[in-house]
């Protein structure tokens, strides 16, 4: 009888644990007027009176095209958004403004705000952001190049095995793990990996340090068919634990779109929907656009607001009509709510405490400028094109200096002026030849260069000083002393087995 009275004190203890530990958890992810932090609370990211123009210069006059108009939207914490359209109706030009990504080209007019606080420079540090296009240096394996980026993202007071399991997770979560030792490469690189093995890693670049807002530039473009319902679903766990992702995507199955659960749809740079996935159908249906049951629900959206070549008047009226009927519709109204909601916590009279990163440590600068270093000093060894390019301009000049003064008396007049000739071009050729190589480097890697800015990773700084200093032959024989160190660790298999990767 004691036994049972206590299995029943005991019972009741461990339900009012759990009870406690889920008021705490309510609380850490509650809204508040007097604190700010997106990464406890979730992102919830809002839109209002949206426009983007480009600049157009033209024979020395500036015009500007507008590709957004006075677009208004919102985006809840833990939602998996879908962002479609047809082709140049302006999703990724959108999605790089949201993401604070957007280029010196773009005018940009209206609000954006996080959780009520003004998109700044901070969102380098919330948000991750996958590119259409990938960047990779070709000449680092998927395993070296995932670990320069956590070293250079995470908290410095992980320990290397922390990273090193983190990577391993990520990889084999990706299917990644075969190729742990080959060369990213090229366009022309042999041994590269696949068009969808760049994308798989891109992705997991960007998720190495779980941003709690993360935008997907047509992450499953070049994947196969069971790949990107793959991808998408790790998106749909994640979107289960509070993180926010926006991605443009084209043409998915059935099965990919059912998991997301916002769409947005652009048409023209207006908006021709946002709301719930399930109701977009219903949207379409009421405005006398039936989905075929042969059809797939992301394609028949994508055809009716797409403008066949021949077809533009009717196609515009078409989506003006769309545009018009959802301006005015309950789905508007819906997430117009939510966006007012968002800009009157912006609009609070107590001043909130910014907490973005406070638990995190980002590594020393000196660090920074190491793996830099290291990884610009693994291209310059392993291109073999740059360094022999080198060794035949230092002996074509050699042998042109040689047969200008060859039979020279140094014992003369002329001669002596001849040597000193020599002298000076020599020391020119070891002067200014490596000045201008050094900075023919830099236009080579700009791209990446401003996309990992743009992400926070470094300053220009620590980046112009790393590539001068990977060209040093001392530096490079550091570097490549330091790498027979560094990529050896245990990884544990599927099995249970542990297994020494080299």
């Amino acid at each position: 009888m004691e036994e049972t009275q206590l299995d029943v004190l005991n019972g009741d203890s461990d339900i009012e644990s759990e009870m406690q530990a889920s008021i705490d958890s309510f609380r850490e992810r509650s809204r508040s007027y007097s604190r700010w932090s997106p990464v406890d609370e979730g992102v919830t990211l809002a839109w209002n009176n949206l426009t983007i123009y480009a600049k157009i210069k033209k024979r020395g006059i500036t015009n500007y095209k507008r590709i957004i108009n006075d677009m208004s939207g919102a985006v809840k914490a833990g939602s998996l958004v879908a962002l479609m359209g047809a082709s140049g109706a302006g999703k990724s030009t959108l999605m790089s403004v949201l993401g604070y990504r957007n280029s010196a080209k773009l005018v940009v007019e209206g609000d954006m705000i996080i959780n009520g606080r003004k998109i700044d420079d901070y969102m380098k540090y919330l948000s991750g952001y996958m590119h259409q296009e990938d960047m990779f240096i070709p000449y680092l394996t998927v395993l070296e190049h995932m670990t320069i980026m956590a070293n250079l993202k995470l908290d410095r007071r992980l320990t290397r095995d922390d990273k090193r399991q983190k990577i391993l997770n990520i990889l084999t979560e990706l299917g990644l793990l075969k190729c742990l030792h080959s060369k990213i490469g090229g366009t022309d690189q042999n041994k590269a990996l696949s068009g969808g093995e760049k994308k798989r890693l891109a992705f997991a670049t960007e998720i190495l340090i779980d941003p709690p807002l993360l935008f997907c530039d047509e992450p499953t473009t070049g994947l196969d068919s069971y790949s990107a319902q793959k991808l998408v679903g790790i998106m749909s766990k994640m979107a289960s634990e509070r993180t926010t992702i926006v991605c443009t995507i084209h043409q998915p199955s059935m099965d990919i779109f059912s998991m997301f659960t916002q769409l947005i749809l652009i048409a023209d740079g207006r908006t021709a929907y946002i709301g719930a996935t399930s109701k977009a159908i219903e949207f379409f249906q009421n405005l006398g656009y039936t989905c075929p049951s042969t059809y797939s629900p992301a394609d028949y959206f994508i055809k009716i607001l797409a403008s066949p070549p021949g077809q533009e008047d009717s196609s515009r009226q078409t989506i003006k009509r769309i545009c018009d009927q959802y301006a005015v519709s309950d789905y508007a109204k819906e997430i117009d709510v939510v966006v007012q909601y968002e800009f009157h916590m912006g609009r609070a009279v107590v001043p909130r405490r910014f907490e973005l990163r406070s638990n995190f440590k980002e590594i020393h600068w000196h660090s920074k400028l190491y793996w830099l270093v290291y990884r610009w000093t693994l291209e310059v060894m392993r291109n073999p094109t740059i360094e022999l390019t080198r060794v035949l301009q230092r002996v074509g000049t050699a042998i042109l200096i040689g047969f200008c003064y060859f039979g020279t008396n140094p014992y003369t007049q002329n001669g002596v002026q001849s040597v000193q000739g020599v002298i000076f071009m020599l020391v020119t050729e070891n002067t200014f030849h490596p000045m201008y190589s050094v900075l023919s480097e830099f236009p080579e890697n700009t791209p990446i260069f401003i996309r990992e800015y743009k992400s926070g990773l470094y300053h220009p700084a620590t980046y112009y000083l790393s590539r001068i200093l990977s060209m040093v032959s001392r530096v490079r024989k550091f570097v490549e002393h330091s790498r027979s160190r560094r990529f050896t660790f245990n990884t544990t298999l599927g099995n249970g087995r542990s297994q020494i990767v080299n």
